[in-house]
């Protein structure tokens, strides 16, 4: 995160650092998901 900030508000790069944040956003995504699968066995 600290990196995605460095390259838009001290940079001035928003078109990195909107990408930065996108495949930070599909990351946390595709854990979340893989996440509540493995813990779906274990819930109601």
């Amino acid at each position: 995160m600290t990196h995605a900030y460095d390259y838009g508000w001290v940079r001035y790069e928003m078109g990195y650092a909107s990408a930065i944040c996108m495949v930070l956003f599909l990351a946390m995504y595709v854990c979340n998901r893989l996440i509540s699968r493995a813990l779906s066995r274990y819930m109601d």
